[in-house]
């Protein structure tokens, strides 16, 4: 009898140790082929011992929920003192902020053993498209947005930061114009023929060591929602 069990159960032990390896290293390769066509890169998720980009936001000066409660006059409206976060900016609308100037807040944490020098940038850009033709094809904006190229990037100045191990830290890239670019797509800075919008904003953020190398880079879009 255990003659038998040795010839029977050992090799069906055997075969399935190997089978489990086998659909482990096959799961793996489906995740990695699945991680290449969505990232172009194999890690799709940061290890915690690496420097990265953990958030991007934007950031404004617009009015407080009390104030906005109030009727607030076009002509004399009060202070905007609330520094507030935005994931979408709709012209003329009170309760959405549409600010002129942007801030772009950028976490990064150092999740290594050792010190870090380095370099954040902050490259901003716009999907742009005909108003009439999103308004005729609502229904397929998702294909536009794939369409449609992003507008020449404008950067942000740079800067340098020193991070501790295990150092969190929130850099702030400042007063983004973009009143000048709403402007430029509305009333009567356009052209008779000219219908554009910027309806997508994009902050690309890239990361680099003091030489100069890629570290990571990360982005945040919002909407921009023009007026009726």
């Amino acid at each position: 009898m255990k003659k038998i069990l040795k010839f029977i159960v050992l090799p069906y032990l055997c075969f399935c140790y190997i089978s489990c390896g086998l659909n482990k290293s096959i799961d793996n390769k489906v995740r990695i082929d699945f991680d290449q066509q969505i990232t172009g890169k194999q890690n799709l998720k940061h290890e915690i011992n690496e420097m990265k980009i953990t958030s991007i936001e934007f950031y404004c000066l617009w009015w407080s929920e009390e104030q906005m409660k109030k009727y607030i006059k076009a002509d004399d409206p009060p202070p905007k003192n609330t520094y507030t976060k935005f994931d979408i900016w709709q012209y003329g609308e009170v309760n959405y902020p549409n600010p002129e100037k942007i801030d772009v807040l950028v976490s990064l944490n150092n999740g290594t053993d050792v010190p870090q020098e380095l370099i954040v940038e902050v490259e901003m850009s716009f999907k742009v498209e005909s108003w009439e033709k999103v308004n005729k094809n609502a229904e397929q904006w998702e294909y536009f947005f794939d369409k449609v190229q992003w507008t020449e990037k404008t950067s942000l100045p740079r800067q340098d930061s020193f991070f501790l191990p295990k150092e969190k830290k929130q850099i702030v890239f400042k007063d983004f114009a973009f009143g000048p670019v709403i402007d430029k797509y509305s009333g009567e800075n356009l052209a008779k023929d000219d219908d554009r919008w910027p309806y997508y904003m994009r902050a690309k953020v890239i990361l680099k060591s003091k030489d100069g190398k890629k570290i990571d880079e990360s982005e945040k879009i919002i909407q921009i929602v023009p007026a009726d």
